[in-house]
């Protein structure tokens, strides 16, 4: 069972919402550096698509980790979601900005944002159960 204080809905949806913030925080800082050191570096930049899905990725997990964190029980669950979430998020607003069509390289954004999701709810589980 989830932990007691998230038995209730309205609880765990604003858990939910919370670490999605905190994983949109996250990569938004990522991607700001990433495009300095782009910029400062002069790195090509046919290096920022790849590193704007690691800042993505990041966020995922430091969102699951958080939330596996707070809940306590079924992180890969909740990574799975989140993960999950944050892909149709980005896959809906490429959709209306671009007319990005779904390709291999679409289905390889979902596995590296769940993956990373994942594993960042099954840590932040563990991290819990470590300090008791």
């Amino acid at each position: 069972m989830l932990k007691e204080s998230y038995k209730s809905n309205k609880s765990l949806i604003k858990t939910t919402v919370i670490c999605c913030a905190i994983g949109a925080a996250a990569a938004i800082v990522l991607m700001a550096a990433f495009a300095m050191a782009v910029v400062l570096f002069q790195i090509d930049r046919s290096y920022a698509a790849p590193l704007a899905t690691v800042s993505v990725a990041l966020g995922c997990f430091v969102s699951s980790f958080t939330g596996g964190k707070k809940i306590g029980k079924k992180g890969y669950l909740f990574g799975l979601l989140n993960g999950g979430a944050v892909f149709i998020i980005i896959t809906i607003i490429a959709f209306i900005v671009s007319g990005w069509s779904f390709s291999l390289n679409t289905v390889f954004h979902l596995v590296i944002l769940v993956m990373a999701s994942v594993a960042g709810g099954i840590l932040g589980v563990n991290k819990t159960r470590n300090k008791k």
